[in-house]
């Protein structure tokens, strides 16, 4: 069974209530973190989306945008574990996807992270900030730095609304598992200089920060990460 687009979008209005309790409750301003949705690929060319912003996901699905959008390609999710939005833009229609994001729901900053759930199947989270943040690179190298944290709370999201994904998963003859052991992933390589390394290790294990006072110790240069961010595996 080929599920549409626009059902896609209509499972998480759907679903809307329970989305927005785990959202609100345990995820919403951590971070500054103002969307969290997950896209759960199940292994056979099908997949779904829960997201507490469905009206972005709608206006994306009603233009056919998500069948074209590379951050949902299988060559770029099956190698990656973490990048941002931008980092994968490939052409109009990408760019036309992070303009609506950014600029008609004020969706910034805008990140990736990948979980192999193996036989094919994965789980992604993708998450964003309203903020602009006050330099360059401030909200991708925090996001980046706290990927591991960040990974925690879409495991516990994933594992609540495990009985919805499977409601749909079984449609397709597909079961999706439980997250029972957290992998960390491995992100110390992915910094451009060892000034960027120290502001890693001093934010990592930190949950509430003060990145503006830590980034000016390192001379408030460009916070970039090598390859935009993205890690190979």
């Amino acid at each position: 069974m080929c599920i549409p687009n626009l059902k896609k979008a209509e499972i998480s209005f759907r679903h809307g209530e329970e989305i927005q309790k785990i959202f609100k409750n345990d995820i919403q301003g951590e971070l500054c973190i103002d969307h969290f949705s997950l896209n759960v690929f199940f292994g056979n060319g099908e997949s779904i989306f829960l997201s507490p912003t469905p009206k972005m996901a709608e206006e994306l699905c009603k233009k056919n945008f998500v069948s074209f959008d590379t951050n949902y390609k299988k060559e770029i999710y099956t190698q990656y574990e973490v990048y941002p939005w931008r980092s994968v833009e490939r052409h109009q229609i990408d760019k036309a996807i992070n303009h609506i994001k950014e600029e008609k729901f004020g969706m910034r900053n805008g990140m990736m992270i990948v979980r192999n759930l193996k036989e094919g199947r994965h789980v992604m989270y993708s998450f964003a900030t309203r903020k602009k943040g006050n330099y360059e690179g401030q909200f991708y190298f925090l996001y980046h730095c706290k990927a591991n944290y960040i990974a925690e709370m879409g495991d516990y999201m994933y594992n609540q609304l495990l009985p919805v994904i499977n409601e749909y998963a079984q449609q397709e003859n597909i079961f999706m598992p439980e997250i029972r052991n957290f992998e960390p992933i491995h992100l110390e390589q992915s910094f451009s200089s060892d000034s960027q390394r120290e502001l890693f290790e001093s934010i990592k294990e930190k949950t509430q920060l003060d990145l503006k006072r830590l980034s000016n110790q390192v001379k408030r240069t460009p916070l970039r990460l090598i390859n935009g961010g993205k890690i190979e595996r």
